[in-house]
């Protein structure tokens, strides 16, 4: 995105970065056969912007997970786009410019020699350092469908009676659903790390009585495990031990 006080993108941190924002750099090359079919393209190989990868994959991984990581949704990606240099590499780009492209704020694809295409870090657009808490895709997503699937099950209450028996009711769904998130009798569904539910420091006697009933809610999500450390020891001198 070009630079300038009008233009949006990550060039600009006035303009246009924003957690409901992603930025993806490089486009990929896949493989299109139709154009083999048609005698358009004999190899069948196009350049394609990047972004439509990672909307398809955000719409099929759970909200909770990092776009980040190894998925089969990337499958279709052999190489990055023609062209693409490195300040230190041409036809690559270095780790170096995955941090640079991190910092920015841009989700930056990246051929790995173990695992294939991944989208190396899991990012907003907004400044890393300015918006730490908000640069995270999987936090913005999660707290979507927190806000939505919790909405949705006491939508039933609404215009209720306003007893202390409603109030419970809205409680108990709210917790039940956070509850089966949290899975604390079959870790294999754990997808928060914890959460609370205030239904009694937000309200007032007046606030009820006029029909207003304010629940905090508090949710720790899971982190992702971003940077695997391996400390290993090699040699003929190397006392094993057991832990």
């Amino acid at each position: 995105t070009a630079k300038g006080s009008s233009n949006a993108g990550v060039a600009n941190t006035n303009v246009g970065r924003e957690e409901r924002v992603v930025y993806c750099y490089p486009g990929i090359k896949v493989i299109n056969t139709k154009l083999v079919d048609e005698d358009v393209n004999e190899s069948g190989a196009v350049d394609v912007t990047s972004d439509f990868s990672l909307a398809s994959m955000l719409s099929l991984l759970p909200p909770e997970r990092n776009p980040g990581q190894d998925t089969e949704f990337m499958d279709h990606v052999f190489a990055l786009e023609s062209g693409t240099k490195s300040s230190t590499l041409v036809g690559n780009l270095s780790k170096s410019d995955y941090k640079a492209f991190r910092a920015a704020g841009i989700c930056a694809p990246r051929m790995s020699k173990n695992v294939g295409a991944i989208f190396q870090s899991g990012v907003t657009s907004v400044d890393p350092i300015a918006s730490a808490n908000k640069k995270q895709i999987k936090r913005r997503r999660m707290a979507d469908y927190l806000q939505d699937s919790i909405s949705a099950a006491v939508l039933p209450f609404s215009k209720e009676l306003g007893t202390g028996r409603t109030r419970t009711q809205i409680v108990s769904a709210i917790v039940n659903f956070l509850g089966e998130l949290k899975s604390d009798d079959n870790p294999t569904f754990q997808r928060i790390s914890d959460f609370a539910v205030d239904a009694v420091g937000s309200n007032t006697a007046a606030a009820l009585a006029k029909g207003i009933f304010t629940i905090k809610i508090l949710v720790k999500t899971l982190p992702t495990y971003d940077n695997i450390v391996l400390h290993t020891e090699v040699g003929d001198n190397i006392v094993v031990t057991e832990v």
